[in-house]
Formats: structure tokens, sequence, C-alpha cells
């Protein structure tokens, strides 16, 4: 029996060991302590539907305790907003309209970033119109975003964000779209010189799900530990732009 017992503590002592290394490779070490990071997203917007006005949310109850908790960002998201809109110059003139707000009066993404002139626009926006399955639409209204870039707000960077996974309450049909979606978000990155931000992976479980302990609906909106994940790939963002050369820290807090 006590040959036994020695033999099962091994096997559970190595269990332990094997599930350790797993955590440790799905989230590897940063070279940058997380208060560095932050100086990463310094005057930059965030731009969205419902997901982006809640992590403005979400911004807020975290500076109410510190206030330097990624100092500098501004999140802009109306509910059942979708890319359209974000592709227009000015406002629509009809007052019921789902855009967006800036200093209480009905704006765009073009006037924001135009009275901000940013460093960075992140851009998280889909899910409501159904954008992966018009891809040739979302096509145009990134092409018209780049072109009012160009006249706009030139010196400001565009990084698009994945659309983020839903729950298995959702179709695998729709899902599969998701997913082949932000594949073709990807490559148009790639090709017009914005940057992809995948805030997927971290989100989704073993079957590619959102898992719906992390959501207010059990659909798609994340909670706060839900928001808490993706700031952890926001942080993983800024590190993989540092490690490529792409941004320097003001201070070497390293």
């Amino acid at each position: 029996m006590r040959i036994w017992k020695r033999i099962a503590a091994v096997i559970c002592a190595c269990a332990a060991l094997m599930a350790g290394a797993a955590r440790a490779e799905d989230t590897p070490e940063r070279e940058l302590p997380d208060r560095v990071l932050m100086q990463f997203y310094e005057n930059t917007i965030f731009v969205g539907d419902s997901q982006i006005r809640n992590l403005g949310n979400y911004f807020r109850r975290h500076r109410d305790k510190d206030p330097e908790f990624f100092p500098g960002v501004k999140c802009y998201g109306e509910y059942s907003l979708q890319m359209r809109m974000i592709a227009l110059k000015e406002p629509l003139s009809d007052e019921n309209a789902v855009q967006l707000n800036y200093k209480g009066r009905a704006s765009t993404m073009t006037k924001i970033a135009k009275a901000e002139q940013p460093v960075r626009i992140f851009i998280l926006i889909g899910l409501n119109d159904r954008i992966y399955e018009h891809m040739d639409r979302a096509d145009r209204y990134i092409d018209k975003m780049l072109e009012l870039r160009a006249s706009y707000f030139p010196d400001t960077e565009i990084h698009f964000m994945s659309l983020t996974p839903v729950t298995n309450k959702w179709k695998q049909k729709v899902r599969d779209e998701i997913v082949e979606y932000n594949t073709w978000l990807e490559e148009k990155c790639r090709q017009t010189g914005m940057y992809y931000m995948d805030v997927r992976e971290r989100l989704m479980d073993a079957d590619g799900c959102l898992p719906v302990k992390i959501t207010t609906d059990a659909e798609s909106h994340l909670n706060a530990d839900g928001f808490d994940i993706l700031i952890q790939s926001l942080l993983d963002y800024a590190q993989q732009r540092y490690d490529e050369g792409l941004w320097t820290p003001k201070d070497d807090e390293t």
C-alpha cells in the first residue's frame, strides 16, 4: 500500500508540474513591467460599440482607485453602433441614429480624431451589423476610413481589434464566420499598413467559445473578469510592439 501511495504522489506531482508548464506557455512572461507597457496607450482612443463603451466604464472604475491606470486612454463607444457609422465624415442628421458622442454632441470617429489627434486609434466593432457576413462591405468601410484618416488625422495609427469570440449559445456557423472574418481583417490590415490586434485568443475556451462565466449576458458582452483578460491582451500587444521595435517607452523603468 505504501508503494502505491508513493507512486500516486509522484503522479500527482508530475501532473501539477505539467499543468504549471501549460499555464506558463499560455501566459508568457513579459520583459517590461505593466506600468511601462501602459505608456503605449497614452494619447490613445478606443472606438466601437457596447464592448468599448463598457471598456470605458471599466477604466473609470479602476482609475477611481488608481489614477495612473492606463493614463491618457479615452473610449468612445455606443450601444448597437455599426461599422458604417464610424466610416462617416459627419454624423447623421437623424437625432435617433445610434452614433458616437463627443462632448455631448453626435459625432463620428473622424470628427473625434480630428479634434483629439491621438497617437493611436483602436477599433473594435462588427457584431451588431454582423459584419462577418459582409466582408465586401467591411472592405469598403475600411477603405473609406483610410481616406478620411489621410485627410484629417494622417499621423494617427489605426489598430483594428479582432472580433471577440461569442458563447456556445451562438450557432456554430456564426462562430466559424467570425473566425474567418478575423483572418480576413488581419490580412486587410497587413495590406493597408494598419495594425491588427488579436483579442480573441485569450478570451476563448478550448472549443473556441467565449466562456459564459466571463460575460454579463451569456452571449457576447464581457463582465469585469472578461475585461481583466482583455487588459492582459492589451499589455501583451504593447510588449509585442516593443519587441518589434515599433515603440519605445518614455522612461527606462525596466
